[in-house]
């Protein structure tokens, strides 16, 4: 069990940073993308946290399933943030702390898909 442990402790932790930094910067986008300007600047905290644990990891020699943890975590990570945006936002709004949907695009054009 602690030989498993040391032989998935760099890629798992690789494949954590690399699923947090792009959860993050997924959330983010979205963030930006409906008006949240304090939920989109505390996205930023956690992908400069998840991006200091990736630059102490990285330097070292990379080995097959490192590699793999690391390609792994993006795109899991922006599925994740897809599917977690909206519940998060339901509940931001159930409780009041939600823009207004009038204050949320004011200034802002809705870009049409393909645009």
């Amino acid at each position: 069990m602690a030989n498993l442990i040391e032989t998935l402790g760099t890629p798992l932790l690789l494949f954590v940073s690399t699923f947090g930094i792009v959860f993050g910067l997924g959330l983010q986008q979205l963030n930006v993308s409906g008006g949240h300007r304090i939920a989109a600047a505390l996205t930023s905290f956690m992908i400069g946290a998840l991006n200091l644990v990736l630059f102490k990891l990285i330097p070292q020699p990379t080995s097959g399933l490192e590699l793999v943890g690391y390609l792994v975590g993006g795109p899991v990570g922006i599925v994740a943030a897809m599917v977690v945006h909206p519940m998060l936002e339901a509940r931001l709004k159930r409780q009041g702390s939600g823009p207004s949907p009038a204050s949320a695009s004011a200034g802002r054009r809705r870009i049409a898909p393909g645009e």
